[in-house]
């Protein structure tokens, strides 16, 4: 048997999952690390050392490509409904929308009743907002790239979307061009494993005494288009009574532990994705720093996405869906200088040897280790629950409009 046993393979596999689909002996399966992560496990008596895993594998091959964008654009939804749940400007939607009034399918991360999260087939513009909205936890491909060949090879028009290595993970199984299939590609600061954020919901669900279904990692009702607005909600066991639950400290603590890049796998930290030279066709990212490189541009503080055109079939869908949107062409270089991981991948931090120890063996101190100061969550808290008075918020509204 061969398997990932060490930091240093680890930093060859991302867990997309091509290897297992792609093996035509099914002498491959993918298992949990102590982490949670995914890795591959050969059986050495299936396998003919056929050498297909390896050619499709992402990390080994990387993108193979040293193109620059067609065009960046900024860009923000008319439809104030997907924008107002989208966490940038709504372009996900609008392409899916597109690709499903085809006809086509539409593949992207949701979470399960379970909270886990993994890539699913949609066929119904209902089922969108499943789909909708950053998730910073890897999404399980699952079985999906064999899903998309199938649908692909009945003649169905596929919109794929994913982290860059599932992209090009899926572009190698497939193993030729479509000229149906679109793929998105989100810029990604990095994947924490389903087992420390399945951590992170048990934690709460104790405290609060209750079964969560719903968490959104950035919700606009909380925080506006920020980073820091995660939400939740949970029915209680008592009753069974639905209670929503904006930023708390167990939210924030695996926030803050993302963001510190303390949780990735360690593919994450040397990404060869992590620049302008990107495997879908449309790349995906928030338009930070828009009020600087577009200052005009009307009710950015509702949600602005960059989006990178990448092929010439990213340019005619773009150009197909444009007209529902407020957009502007930006700069390529603007685009990488308020976006970090399109000139480099997240750096391993000194603290990922830490991180998963405490979050499993000892979750006190790691929230006394990620979560906010008291300082950070009163003025938090206060700033969420006086624009909530009717009054009070008007006026705040209004100082703040005149103050900018």
């Amino acid at each position: 048997m061969i398997r990932y046993d060490s930091s240093h393979d680890k930093h060859d596999c991302c867990g997309c999952r091509a290897c297992e689909q792609a093996c035509p002996k099914q002498a491959i399966v993918m298992e949990t690390d102590s982490e949670g992560f995914l890795y591959p496990r050969i059986d050495a008596g299936k396998c003919v050392n056929c050498g297909l895993c390896n050619r499709v594998c992402p990390i080994e091959t990387g993108s193979g490509s040293t193109a620059h964008p067609l065009g960046v654009f900024a860009a923000q939804c008319h439809d104030d409904n997907i924008l107002r749940n989208s966490s940038s400007g709504g372009m996900f939607s609008l392409i899916a929308a597109y690709v499903l009034e085809k006809g086509g399918t539409v593949y992207g991360a949701a979470f399960d009743g379970e909270m886990y999260l993994r890539h699913v087939r949609i066929t119904d513009k209902e089922m969108l907002c499943n789909l909708r909205g950053s998730k910073y936890v890897q999404s399980d491909i699952g079985n999906s790239y064999t899903q998309a060949r199938e649908d692909l090879k009945n003649g169905l028009p596929v919109y794929f979307t994913g982290t860059p290595c599932q992209i090009q993970g899926l572009k190698l199984f497939l193993r030729k061009d479509y000229d149906k299939l679109l793929t998105t590609d989100l810029v990604c600061h990095g994947t924490p494993s389903y087992k420390i954020f399945a951590n992170t919901i048990h934690n709460i669900e104790k405290k609060r005494q209750g079964k969560i279904f719903r968490y959104l990692f950035r919700d606009k009702k909380v925080g506006g288009w920020s980073c820091s607005s995660s939400s939740s909600a949970f029915r209680r066991f008592k009753d069974n009574k639905e209670v929503f639950q904006p930023r708390s400290n167990d939210m924030s603590a695996y926030y803050n532990a993302f963001i510190s890049g303390s949780m990735m796998r360690y593919a994450c930290y040397s990404c060869p994705f992590a620049n302008v030279h990107r495997p879908g066709d449309i790349t995906l990212a928030d338009c930070w720093g828009v009020d600087k490189i577009v200052p005009d541009f009307p009710n950015m503080q509702k949600g602005v996405s960059t989006v990178l055109v990448n092929s010439s079939k990213g340019m005619a869908v773009w150009n197909a869906v444009s007209a529902k949107t407020v957009n502007r062409q930006i700069a390529e270089a603007d685009a990488v200088a308020n976006n970090a991981n399109l000139h480099h991948a997240s750096p391993l931090p000194e603290g990922r040897s830490t991180c998963y120890g405490l979050a499993f063996n000892d979750y006190g101190k790691f929230l006394d280790k990620y979560r906010p100061s008291a300082k950070e969550n009163i003025k938090f808290y206060l700033k969420y629950h006086i624009k909530r008075l009717p009054v009070v918020g008007s006026a705040f509204k209004r100082i703040k409009d005149i103050l900018k």
